[in-house]
């Protein structure tokens, strides 16, 4: 135990990944269940609602529309919270190996879904701080648009005059991701202050900003290189599929098979792909927030010598168990 490197925290990641596998299917499965009923229901409510309230609307319709937009974003975030609130159960069976609990995938759902109010919170916040970077890019989105989109939309052609704007458009992409990147760095802790620490809504956003403070850049370059890493993974998973599912259909024909038979095997093919996209996905979404969990402690222990305290706490529960068998003999 003590302050890991980031290849440290990927292999760690894996043997947690590994040991806890049954635990995080589990519960991956049983709050993918419930978040798929909820995002139904809420859906329909949402799209009903606003519906309405366009159809009882009178006036002038700018009002209406941002009430729209406030109303669509509002269930937009619900959906959302309910969302990164599957990552507090994954996040609790993470930090077992430095909280010397036992979660299991009772607990893990009971973790989640009590801390649904407090996610929310922390996506309000984030929007709120994310409004005026949406006014910038926003307002430069609306400049490419006026200015060219006879380029895009009238002519649809791709010549000189409409390499440049195409190269804004990818500029500002890129910038845009990097900005959401750097938002998500900042805040990237809020839901492990929640989960490990139980914190509340503020007090989360305040404790990841200052585990953060003084490491933006090398915890930003880690959350890239996540990210690179489940795509990679994700990547390697589709298209060892997409290579078998090649060559069988190549051996069939080689073999002169029957269109029907070549049909049939696409059609498989096609319901095979819901299955594997949900092992891809129960495999490789939950390695993100263990990798995270561990750079949250290691930041802990580098600010705070939070591994002093644990091998402390462990060597005091030592003793009182040394002392509990003394009296017993």
């Amino acid at each position: 135990m003590g302050i890991m490197s980031f290849a440290e925290v990927m292999d760690e990641s894996i043997e947690i990944l590994k040991k806890h596998f049954k635990t995080i299917v589990l519960f991956k499965l049983a709050y993918g269940v419930v978040y798929m009923m909820a995002a139904v229901v809420l859906s329909i409510a949402g799209v009903l609602i606003i519906s309405l309230f366009s159809g009882f609307s009178s006036g002038s319709n700018f009002p209406n529309i941002v009430v729209m937009v406030i109303l669509g974003v509002f269930f937009l975030s619900i959906i959302t919270s309910l969302a990164l609130s599957s990552n507090i159960g994954v996040i609790k069976i993470a930090g077992q190996r430095y909280t010397d609990e036992e979660i299991y995938t009772a607990e893990a759902l009971k973790y989640s879904f009590r801390s649904i109010l407090r996610v929310f919170g922390i996506v309000i916040i984030t929007i709120i701080l994310l409004i005026p970077a949406a006014i910038v890019f926003g307002g430069l989105l609306y400049f490419l648009y006026k200015n060219y989109k006879y380029i895009f939309f009238v002519n649809m052609s791709f010549d000189l005059n409409g390499i440049f704007p195409l190269i804004l458009l990818v500029i500002l992409f890129l910038v845009g991701t990097m900005v959401f990147t750097a938002y998500t760095t900042w805040l990237g802790f809020s839901l492990h202050a929640v989960a490990i620490e139980n914190k509340g809504v503020i007090e989360s956003v305040e404790r990841s900003f200052y585990l953060v403070k003084n490491n933006f850049w090398r915890l930003f370059k880690y959350g890239i290189i996540i990210f690179l890493s489940i795509s990679a993974i994700q990547f390697s998973i589709s298209s060892l599929f997409g290579i078998i599912l090649s060559l069988f259909y190549l051996v069939l024909k080689l073999l002169n098979m029957q269109q029907d038979v070549m049909a049939y095997v696409t059609l498989a093919a096609t319901y095979i792909r819901w299955p594997l996209n949900l092992i891809s996905w129960l495999l490789t979404s939950p390695i993100g927030t263990i990798m995270t969990t561990l750079i949250y402690f290691n930041q802990r222990f580098i600010k705070e010598g939070f591994d002093v305290e644990i091998m402390i706490s462990k060597l005091e529960r030592e003793r009182e168990n040394n002392k509990s068998r003394e009296v017993i003999v």
